[in-house]
């Protein structure tokens, strides 16, 4: 009989309303490792404490000395994608090290999307990195952070956003489409959303929404930057 491994493995026994109460935020592979680079910062930041990894036939093997082991701490490998926490902040992180394999990436998006709905998560962010080649004129005197999200993203957290100086992806409002260079973060919007997004062309297309350009509502927050 073939052995059927669990998406996610865990380390250490973990509260049943562990997922339900946390913040979920992972990397999309990307231009610049940005989202990569970004959820390292957090786990080392917050101290974030290793629970487990996600196994997938669909991402590339990988294995390798683990960048957050403490001084004091037993040395471990770090795999692929691996799962963080940090209770006093109710965040998780997954970091994944190494992109889904060619032809995989839809089917992983739907496969990790899958166990996002299941565990239950309160919200979910994905960060991404996109070719500045993507800006258009009007966005070139402006600071590069912009986010896509559902309209069920917490009012409370669009003026956050806004505070900081975070704007709304004009490119998605008006085609729906994602940034360039964005890697698998178009596959993961996808699996999200459940239906698929405009591919960005290569000039600026002119005229109003995209076809079939629908608002959604969904648990789950996207929000690229670059």
């Amino acid at each position: 009989a073939r052995l059927v491994m669990p998406f996610f493995c865990s380390d250490v026994p973990l509260p049943t309303e562990l997922f339900a109460t946390s913040t979920l935020c992972l990397p999309a592979i990307s231009s610049g490792s940005v989202g990569q680079l970004a959820c390292d910062l957090l786990i080392s930041t917050f101290q974030m404490t290793h629970i487990g990894y996600i196994d997938s036939q669909y991402l590339t093997p990988l294995v390798g000395g683990d960048p957050f082991t403490r001084p004091d701490a037993p040395t471990r490998l770090a795999l692929c994608c691996e799962v963080y926490h940090a209770p006093d902040r109710q965040l998780v992180v997954i970091q994944q090290r190494a992109a889904p394999m060619k032809g995989c990436s839809a089917a992983f998006s739907e496969q990790l999307m899958g166990w996002v709905r299941a565990a239950g998560f309160r919200a979910v962010i994905v960060l991404t990195g996109a070719d500045l080649s993507f800006r258009q004129p009007d966005q070139l005197a402006e600071p590069g952070k912009r986010y896509i999200c559902t309209s069920t993203f917490p009012e409370p957290l669009r003026q956050r956003m806004g505070l900081l100086g975070w704007a709304p992806l004009e490119q998605y409002q008006r085609f729906h489409q994602v940034p360039r260079g964005s890697g698998n973060f178009g596959a993961l919007l996808e699996a999200a959303l459940g239906h698929p997004v405009e591919p960005t062309p290569g000039p600026r297309a002119e005229g109003g929404p995209a076809d079939g350009a629908e608002e959604v509502t969904l648990m789950y927050e996207l929000a690229p930057h670059y």
